[in-house]
C-alpha cells in the first residue's frame, strides 16, 4: 500500500488555503498563512508523485551514481571498444584478473598500440596458479571437474601472450628503449575482482560472481576522480606493493 502521508500533507495544505482565504480577515496574516499552506501543498505533491511515479525515485540514485563516479553499468564484463578507446593515450594500464588470457587475447591490437605509440607501462596482476583461489575458482566454475587445471594453464598462457606482444612491438620499433614496458605480478589472496584501469581516468570493474565467469557478470564503467575509481586505484597499488614485498612481481621480456 502506498504511503498516505504525502496525500494527507497535500489535503492539509489545501484546507489551509481555503481557511486563509475565507476565515482570516487580516491581509498580512492571510498572506503568511497562504505561503505556509502552499509550501505544504508543494511538499505533499512532490511526495505523492514520488510514491506513485517510480521515475521520481530515480533522482536520489542518479545523484549517488554521480558521487561514486559510475558512468555506466553493463550487463556483461566485455569491455570491448571502450578499453581500446580509453587506452589510446594511457601512460599506465593496470589489469587485474584471475587468469587474464581471454582479455589479453581479445585486446591484442590495443595493447601493442599502447606499447608502440604511447610507450605505456602495462602492469598485469594475476592469481598464482598454485593458489587456493585458483583451485576454488575451478571448482565453482565446474563442479564436475572438467575445469581442473585449466585456469592454471590460462595463467601461463597470459604470460606467453605478454611476451609475444612485446616481441611484436619490438619488431615495429626496433630501437632500444623505444617501446613501453610490461610488468607481471601474482597474488594469492581470495579477493579477485577483475579490474582494468587506464591511468586514473577510466576504470572497468567487473562484479565477478562465480560460478559465472568474468565476461558473464555485470560490470561498472567508472570515470576518474570518482570515489569508487579512487578506491580501485588505491586497492590495486597496495595489492601490487604487497606482491613486490613477497617477490612475486617482475618485468616481462620479449619472447
Amino acid at each position: 500500500m502506498k504511503s498516505l502521508k504525502p496525500l494527507a500533507i497535500t489535503l492539509l495544505g489545501v484546507v489551509g488555503v481555503f481557511a486563509a482565504v475565507y476565515a482570516v480577515p487580516d491581509e498580512t496574516k492571510r498572506k503568511s498563512l497562504l505561503v505556509l499552506c502552499y509550501i505544504f501543498v508543494a511538499i505533499g505533491l512532490i511526495g505523492w508523485l514520488g510514491e506513485f511515479l517510480p521515475v521520481f525515485k530515480l533522482f536520489p540514485s542518479v545523484w549517488r551514481l554521480q558521487q561514486l563516479g559510475i558512468d555506466a553499468i553493463h550487463l556483461n564484463g566485455m569491455s570491448g571498444l571502450r578499453f581500446s578507446k580509453a587506452s589510446t593515450d594511457a601512460a599506465i594500464i593496470r589489469i587485474r584478473a584471475t587468469a587474464g588470457k581471454a582479455f589479453l587475447f581479445d585486446h591484442k591490437p590495443a595493447l601493442i598500440d599502447a606499447l608502440v605509440k604511447n610507450r605505456s607501462t602495462i602492469r598485469v596482476m594475476l592469481c598464482a596458479g598454485d593458489s587456493e583461489v585458483v583451485r576454488a575458482a575451478e571448482k565453482l566454475e565446474s563442479p564436475d571437474g572438467h575445469r581442473d587445471g585449466q585456469i592454471t594453464n590460462e595463467i601461463e598462457g597470459a604470460e606467453r601472450l605478454l611476451r609475444e606482444y612485446l616481441a611484436e612491438a619490438r619488431k615495429l620499433v626496433p630501437q632500444p628503449g623505444s617501446i613501453g614496458r610490461v610488468f607481471l605480478a601474482y597474488q594469492s589472496s581470495s579477493y579477485r575482482l577483475p579490474l582494468i584501469m587506464c591511468d586514473s581516468k577510466w576504470v572497468w570493474l567487473t562484479l565477478l560472481l562465480p560460478p559465472r565467469r568474468a565476461v558473464q557478470c555485470p560490470a561498472m564503467e567508472l570515470r576518474g576522480g570518482g570515489i569508487l575509481s579512487e578506491m580501485c586505484l588505491k586497492h590495486f597499488e597496495e595489492s601490487w606493493a604487497l606482491a613486490e614485498t613477497e617477490s612475486k612481481c617482475r618485468e616481462i621480456s620479449p619472447s
